[in-house]
């Protein structure tokens, strides 16, 4: 018997697979694992032997905020593979190993996460068959440690520079509520020999004005940046400039598309600023401090692949014609004919 494990070229574990030695000297897997991570480094995706899906999701701080088990088609089977409904799955929480209390699951098998921080058990009993029971156990770490300042841009996130009741500030140069919108986000995950996996989002976005910015009082310092655009047409060239690194988004290759740009940057008036060609769509802003210990970041922008884009169009106030001049003639502002009905 053994376990083999493989790494991602960060040094992180991409996957494990334990196995045992059959007569004929073949390998027998017995169970394995495969991770992704996010921008920032931590797990957010874990996939097992079967095909289940387990997805974890972080909040502003950077700490565990839910887990989602199973995902979707993967649902929990019983011994002869019939579907468990997720009323058959009882989860209880323990913070020490020991001493068990029923734990709330949300719809679509969300958890809360306590916020203080130390170890946390998850225990998730499945009702089988009658009087027949198994258990799933998973553990994690809740944390204070520094993490990322995380902006969601958008209807909610729209209004000019001001303190906001987490203590920071940040906003816009002009109010930009009239600038927002949404969409949804449809990301297709292929499986060989089984139907993909549908992951659906729903997105929001700010357009930014002319010569206008996105602003963060976050102290001077040296930091990581990760910046969400979108939707991105394929007929406008867009820049991005974050404080003096001015950086080139590629148009779409068809239809409309998310792309991730990283990046690292010096503050030196106490103040992260963000500017753009007219009508540039910003989602979420990811803002991480580098100390003298961490290494230089490496300056990247990916486009989110096998994502498909389907705008809301009423709350965009399209009204049908040529869909890419009617696009870009809303986000730009523009009201070509008296098509817009604001």
């Amino acid at each position: 018997e053994g376990i083999d494990y493989t790494y991602d070229p960060s040094g992180r574990v991409s996957t494990i697979v334990a196995w045992q030695e059959e007569h004929n000297g073949r390998k027998e897997v017995l169970a394995s694992y495969g991770y992704l991570y996010d921008n920032a480094g931590r797990r957010n995706w874990e996939v097992r032997e079967d095909g289940t899906l387990y997805h974890y999701t972080y909040d502003g701080a950077g700490r565990l905020d839910s887990a989602y088990y199973p995902f979707e088609d993967a649902n929990a089977t019983d011994m002869l593979g019939r579907q468990i409904p997720d009323e058959a799955i009882r989860w209880s929480m323990s913070r020490d190993g020991e001493t068990w209390k029923p734990y709330e699951v949300e719809e679509e098998g969300c958890c809360r996460v306590p916020e203080t921080p130390g170890a946390l058990y998850l225990l998730g009993t499945i009702e089988e068959t009658a009087g027949r029971t198994r258990d799933e156990r998973f553990t994690f770490e809740v944390t204070e440690e520094y993490t990322p300042v995380r902006f969601d841009i958008g209807p909610e996130l729209s209004g000019p520079v001001e303190e906001h009741p987490d203590g920071k500030t940040y906003g816009f140069t002009t109010d930009h509520s009239d600038r927002a919108g949404s969409f949804t986000a449809k990301t297709i995950i292929p499986r060989f020999r089984r139907r993909p996996i549908v992951i659906t989002t729903e997105e929001t976005f700010v357009a930014l004005k002319q010569g206008e910015a996105f602003r963060y009082v976050s102290g001077n310092g040296r930091y990581k940046v990760i910046l969400r655009l979108g939707p991105i047409g394929p007929i406008r060239h867009h820049t991005v400039a974050i404080e003096d690194r001015e950086i080139n988004i590629p148009r779409a290759f068809w239809g409309l598309d998310i792309f991730t740009v990283t990046t690292e940057i010096e503050v030196t008036d106490g103040i992260l600023e963000i500017r753009g060609t007219r009508g540039l769509t910003i989602m979420s802003l990811e803002v991480h401090r580098l100390t003298g210990e961490d290494p230089p970041v490496e300056e990247t922008v990916e486009r989110q692949e096998n994502t498909v884009i389907i705008l809301h169009p009423r709350e965009c106030g399209w009204r049908g014609g040529s869909l890419w001049e009617d696009l870009e003639a809303w986000i730009n502002n523009d009201t070509p004919n008296g098509k817009w009905d604001w």
